[in-house]
């Protein structure tokens, strides 16, 4: 497409070691105001070729008319600009990057053209190229808003996070105004970690646009980092009024409430994930934990056999099946769990076992003993942290 575009992941909210993403984005469409002045070369450049066979009658008519405008003036960066746009709108990628580059020989100062060629090959997954031609773009014009902010929505995706605020930063001097960069802003802040700063980036952007539910939703991942559940809550809700619906909302909602110790409000809202997408395995753990909570372990157990289905390799889920089946007297199936979880993170659940208050109904048992025999001087790690209780990670 011939658009400026910046991919945000919206509501990124970290569940023990699952990422939850809702991936957004947003455009700006460059308009064609200028007509250059045809540059000096006398180079006739051949027609890109284009598959036909891709373009419906329709489009194959809206085009017609450029491909008649390069082959009258094969030397108008401006016609191989135009073309190159509309063959981006349907989706000839290749021929548009053609397309740009012809305008490009012609008129190495065309900085929209910098700018679309940006775009395109960021679509096409070339990052790298992609900023070095928003670099070219702005270059030639230093205060170009839409090579800025592609440019730092890509060092972005790229995860340099330090190079990408810098470019929000001189995104905002071009326009303070827009909730979106306030936003994305913000979630640069949230990679990095600095939740407090990204709080404030997202209040800019309510301040702008207050109807914005992801927005709300970022800010409500950035309260929770910060231990302010009820504040998190209420932006969460906030989102959900608006109309918005996905599972990482509803799973931040879920977890606000879990840690407010409103178990049965976080049980429906795990639910509400769920019905929004079911192969979230890092939901159904999270699902199985408020089910401890409220001592439904024979559930809890099934939420973590739904987790270890579609990711066998879970640790946390195969210790907290531990748990509940240790307390449920499961000794054979507790201590199969048991294994995996230590045979995939020893260093996080060794240390737990002398002291896991689940295990202490079946310490008397034969085979318990004879397990932890096994495991006897082999180390623990005392900054281990309980596996009920482990606040959200960071992430990008």
């Amino acid at each position: 497409m011939a658009l400026a575009t910046a991919s945000t992941d919206l509501g990124a909210l970290l569940l023990g070691v699952g990422l939850l993403l809702l991936v957004g984005g947003w455009a700006w469409r460059l308009r064609r105001q200028q007509r250059a002045a045809p540059p000096d070369s006398t180079t006739v450049l051949p027609a890109t070729a284009i598959d036909l066979s891709a373009l419906t009658a329709e489009q194959a008519a809206q085009l017609q008319p450029f491909e008649q405008a390069v082959g009258d003036r094969p030397r108008d960066p401006i016609a191989w600009y135009n073309r190159a746009t509309t063959l981006d709108q349907m989706g000839q990628a290749q021929a548009a990057l053609a397309s740009y580059d012809r305008a490009l020989q012609l008129k190495p100062d065309f900085p929209e053209a910098w700018n679309n060629r940006g775009s395109l090959l960021d679509d096409l997954g070339r990052h790298q190229e992609a900023l070095a031609s928003y670099e070219r773009a702005l270059q030639l014009r230093p205060d170009f808003f839409e090579a800025r902010f592609n440019q730092a929505n890509t060092l972005r995706q790229l995860g340099r996070y330090q190079e990408a605020l810098r470019a929000y930063e001189q995104v905002l001097t071009f326009r303070p105004d827009s909730g979106e960069a306030w936003h994305l802003h913000g979630l640069t802040l949230a990679s990095l970690e600095r939740w407090q700063e990204a709080v404030n980036s997202y209040d800019k952007a309510l301040a702008i646009n207050s109807s914005d539910p992801r927005v709300w939703q970022s800010r409500g991942l950035a309260l929770v980092h910060l231990e302010r559940y009820a504040e998190a809550l209420a932006s969460y809700e906030r989102a959900l009024q608006l109309g918005l619906e996905s599972a990482s909302l509803w799973a931040g909602h879920a977890l606000a409430h879990h840690r407010l110790g409103n178990w049965m409000e976080a049980l429906n809202s795990y639910d509400r994930a769920l019905q929004q997408d079911p192969r979230r395995s890092q939901i159904w753990v999270q699902r199985g934990l408020v089910l401890m909570d409220l001592n439904l372990y024979g559930l809890a157990i099934q939420s973590f056999d739904r987790a270890l289905q579609m990711d066998p390799d879970d640790a946390e889920a195969h210790y907290a099946k531990a748990c509940c089946c240790a307390w449920e007297g499961q000794v054979p199936q507790a201590l199969q769990a048991l294994e995996q979880a230590l045979r995939l993170q020893p260093e996080r659940y060794r240390p737990l076992l002398a002291s896991e208050p689940y295990f202490d109904l079946i310490r008397g048992e034969p085979s318990f003993t004879a397990f932890l025999t096994a495991l006897s001087g082999l180390g623990t790690d005392t900054n281990s942290t309980s596996l009920t209780r482990t606040a959200p990670s960071s992430a990008s």
